[in-house]
């Protein structure tokens, strides 16, 4: 019989300490925000923004803490957790941003948002993108603009940017082949 022939210059398989360098990250929701169905929606869109390396079916419930989370994150090898919450006497929504195990971590504050199926209505010719759209099985690109030379700009800038970075895989311009890349640029 005949032996089977396998694909080297597509299907390269990774090694090890290559897949641990891979930053994978956990969205959740906590609190209150289980009943807001757009805030729960918003968190989707996160989960989708960040594949392949993403937790797309995580599922709360309303006894989870925060606590649980951060146990599970060890195992399952996660490196950012990104937390959603809206507080329940101000409605305020807030994005805390933390990298696993120690931190640190960042809060913000979320005045507005639109979200993807927000998007999708205003535009002529919406595109329909699934979960297994081949825009989704790269990561997405990180590029930092409008941002101060590190060396010059302050500690929280600085801490921003290296967060930022420390989301997404480092890309290699040389070894990065160009149809790769799917997902659009967003203005902001």
């Amino acid at each position: 019989m005949a032996k089977r022939r396998q694909k080297k210059r597509t299907h390269v398989k990774l090694s090890e300490d290559q897949i641990k360098k891979i930053p994978k990250s956990m969205v959740i929701h906590l609190g209150s925000a289980l009943q807001n169905h757009s805030l729960t929606q918003l968190v989707r869109d996160t989960r989708n923004l960040m594949q392949p390396h993403t937790a797309i079916n995580l599922r709360e419930r309303k006894n989870n803490k925060l606590k649980d989370f951060v146990v599970m994150a060890g195992p399952l090898g996660v490196s950012q957790l990104m937390v959603f919450s809206q507080s329940e006497d101000t409605g305020s929504t807030h994005l805390r941003m933390s990298s696993m195990p120690r931190g640190p971590t960042i809060t913000f504050k979320i005045h507005e948002y639109s979200l993807c199926r927000d998007v999708a209505k205003i535009l002529k010719t919406p595109k329909s993108v699934s979960r297994q759209a081949p825009e989704f099985t790269m990561p997405p690109l990180l590029v930092m603009n409008g941002f101060k030379n590190p060396k010059e700009s302050e500690m929280h800038e600085k801490l921003l940017v290296t967060m930022f970075q420390q989301m997404f895989p480092p890309v290699s311009p040389q070894h990065t082949k160009v149809d790769t890349i799917r997902r659009q640029k967003l203005k902001m």
